[in-house]
């Protein structure tokens, strides 16, 4: 039985024929073959194996069993097919191999995001360039600095979104943080690359009202123009006869 094919080439036309030994092949000379499901094997850090009733996207066994179509994901897949011979039997079920290399189609381009201020709600939109259609974001290497720390993360628009604590601070005024994220495109196509995010704390009320006073004070607190004004009566009324 086959049990491994390619490396394929994303979006180039396959046509492979399968093999498979024993039992008593049909009239043609062939087994009979069909597709069982398909196991998307996670490849590096921060993926997940996924498990799928459809052969890997763009391609299909025939009868007879030859692979065909053009590879439209990008992975490693393990993918049972069933081959029965002309008993008419329930078949066997055997796992095969396929990979397609992924390219490097996608880059993460957004290298620092905006502040964020301890306590309030934050949202920031970060940016990729290549793939195609709706990019997917999430935090690579299984870290928890977004979730766990910042309290950040993804929305389904790609969106990061969340409220830091001010505990984060550690009494700080400000900290810096380093976050590894990963973009994938629908064609499973993966991009990763290292943002930096500042988190500050709050402006306390007393400094936001000393900005917006502004100017000079007298030592008791009277604003220097009503001191003038006061100077100004006082020398009028002494010219007064």
């Amino acid at each position: 039985m086959t049990r491994q094919v390619g490396p394929l080439t994303f979006g180039e036309h396959v046509e492979i024929p399968v093999h498979a030994a024993g039992g008593r092949r049909t009239d043609s000379g062939t087994y009979v073959w069909s597709s069982v499901d398909t196991t998307w094997l996670a490849k590096e850090i921060g993926e997940v194996t996924e498990f799928h009733r459809e052969p890997p996207p763009g391609l299909q066994i025939t009868d007879d069993g030859v692979i065909l179509g053009k590879p439209t994901a990008f992975g490693s897949f393990l993918w049972t097919v069933n081959v029965k011979d002309a008993s008419g039997g329930p078949g066997v079920d055997c796992p095969v191999r396929l990979d397609v290399p992924r390219d490097r189609g996608l880059t993460v381009v957004t290298r620092r995001l905006p502040t964020a201020v301890a306590g309030r709600p934050y949202r920031a939109t970060l940016e990729a360039i290549g793939g195609d259609g709706t990019l997917k974001w999430s935090e690579f290497g299984g870290s928890s600095v977004l979730e766990r720390q910042l309290q950040l993360e993804f929305d389904t628009a790609g969106n990061l979104v969340g409220t830091s604590p001010l505990s984060v601070l550690e009494g700080e005024d400000a900290r810096e943080f380093a976050v590894t994220v990963r973009v994938k495109d629908q064609h499973n196509r993966i991009g990763v690359g290292v943002v930096s995010l500042t988190l500050k704390a709050p402006e306390t009320k007393g400094g936001e009202a000393a900005k917006e006073e502004g100017g000079c004070q007298a030592t008791g607190g009277a604003p220097l123009s009503w001191i003038a004004s006061l100077l100004a009566l006082g020398w009028l009324a002494r010219r007064r006869p």
